[in-house]
């Protein structure tokens, strides 16, 4: 996994089929003096959720006529997501965890109403299934 990169004063926009997400953020990831620990750091969590931000236009493919044509994303921003945590690039944006991924990378969509993340990153529903 490389460094993560700081953004402060930029826009990003994914390209093709990258999905920009805003790491979900537990309050365990925060150390006493305030130092916070990015998820991809914690070797216990298998699994992150998060928001997504921006999504990319899709992926371009040819036809068998020849013409170039996108594969629509089936995603929008402000939707949560479940994905593993040491899939991505990482950035910082404005202090705030996020990471680009590719949408095949979506292991699936999460009722941001209807979930809690345990230590390990074991999602809970409410009916007390759990996903991963």
């Amino acid at each position: 996994m490389s460094k993560i990169k700081i953004y402060d004063d930029i826009k990003v926009h994914p390209a093709s089929e990258f999905i920009l997400v805003k790491v979900d953020q537990d309050e365990e990831q925060q150390t006493s003096g305030g130092l916070v620990i990015p998820t991809q750091a914690l070797a216990n969590k298998k699994t992150v959720t998060g928001v997504i931000v921006e999504v990319g236009p899709g992926r371009l493919n040819a036809g068998a006529d020849g013409i170039e044509r996108r594969n629509p994303m089936d995603c929008e921003a402000g939707q949560h997501i479940l994905f593993a945590v040491f899939i991505g690039y990482p950035l910082l944006i404005k202090g705030e965890e996020h990471v680009i991924i590719k949408y095949n990378d979506i292991m699936c969509f999460v009722d941001a109403a209807s979930h809690e993340v345990e230590n390990d990153g074991t999602v809970v529903t409410d009916d007390k299934r759990r996903i991963a």
